[in-house]
């Protein structure tokens, strides 16, 4: 009986947290224009022949080379952090470009709910 419970238990923590929304999918509704600016750079490297691009480059690109961070006077900075996050989300929009950045496999529990947020 006890490991029935257990085991119920969790299966609801489980599906609690793939219901959550991840720190990334929160950034990334606050921020669209930072998505803009991903695909936009993404896809002028591409333009510009190259076939693997950094992901913290294209936000190094975003960070020097657009109003971004001007439009947050506050002191908004964009997160490196996500960077992973924003390739991912890119390769998952853009399928035909899967693989452009390379990136490390998430642990399966954020995967499955990254998968589901797109």
């Amino acid at each position: 009986m006890e490991r029935n419970s257990n085991s119920l238990i969790m299966e609801q923590a489980e599906i609690k947290f793939e219901e959550e929304k991840s720190a990334f999918e929160i950034y990334d509704e606050q921020h669209p224009q930072i998505w803009k600016a991903f695909e936009r750079f993404t896809f002028e490297a591409m333009k510009r022949g190259f076939k693997n691009y950094g992901a913290k480059s294209i936000i190094e690109l975003i960070r020097w080379h657009t109003g971004v961070n001007a439009e947050f006077p506050e002191g908004f900075k964009i997160s490196n952090n996500h960077a992973p996050d924003y390739a991912r989300k890119f390769m998952r929009v853009h399928p035909e470009h899967d693989g452009y950045f390379r990136i490390k496999k998430l642990r399966k529990h954020r995967d499955k709910r990254e998968q589901k947020s797109h």
